[in-house]
């Protein structure tokens, strides 16, 4: 049986060899993971791009709402100051519609004067009417075209405003903060006439709205569309 022993010169390239297969390898290593670092960089700093442009989206959408706002705030504040009539001032259109965008016109109360659920309706209590909770201030809307025939306030209803329709229809509106039409005024469906309040025998910001026909009141949901 034959030994082989390794020479002084097989040993120093067997070495050599281990040596740089232990080289490539540690460099194979280094390049990969510099390569998913580097990826690991690039998909952050693209997180970050992007998440810096929705940003720039979001600020600019955010400016031209506030423009928009203070657009409407200015032609508030103009009828309030100016004693504009009725049919001046702006509509549910300009605000974000209580009114169905398929309804564009009417002569008998065919909508609700603000977008908010009904808390309380007819017939609860003896209640003539339903009552819609809004933030104070919120724009309040005719629900049909006609003309107003009493602007008050008393105790009962506080601000409110009375306004006939065709047909025998008449709309009330109460507890306003500010109303924004006078007695005589030609109004049409969708046409801001007040602002929502907490005047008169109130608990909290409320539109209290009802519909007479002939004199008897009627259930103003069964109207809206």
């Amino acid at each position: 049986m034959k030994h082989y022993t390794l020479t002084g010169l097989s040993l120093k390239l067997l070495r050599l060899g281990i040596f740089l297969l232990s080289l490539f390898a540690l460099v194979g290593f280094l390049t990969v993971l510099a390569f998913t670092l580097a990826l690991i960089f690039r998909g952050e700093v693209l997180r970050r791009y992007y998440d810096l442009l929705r940003a720039e989206r979001d600020l600019a959408d955010l400016r031209s709402r506030y423009a928009r706002l203070e657009e409407r705030m200015r032609r508030i504040d103009s009828a309030l100051t100016s004693g504009l009539p009725g049919d001046t001032l702006p509509t549910s259109k300009d605000w974000g519609s209580p009114i169905p965008i398929y309804i564009t016109d009417c002569d008998t109360p065919c909508a609700l004067p603000v977008s908010a659920p009904i808390v309380r309706g007819m017939h609860e209590d003896y209640h003539t009417g339903v009552d819609l909770p809004v933030k104070e201030g919120t724009p309040v809307f005719a629900t049909a075209r006609g003309v107003v025939v009493e602007v008050g306030e008393n105790r009962r209803y506080g601000k409110y405003v009375r306004i006939r329709h065709a047909r025998g229809y008449e709309s009330l509106y109460a507890h306003l903060q500010d109303v924004l039409v006078k007695r005589g005024d030609s109004v049409q469906i969708g046409r801001m006439i007040g602002l929502a309040g907490s005047t008169g025998m109130s608990t909290g910001p409320h539109v209290h709205y009802e519909v007479y026909k002939d004199g008897k009141p009627i259930d103003p949901v069964l109207l809206a569309e």
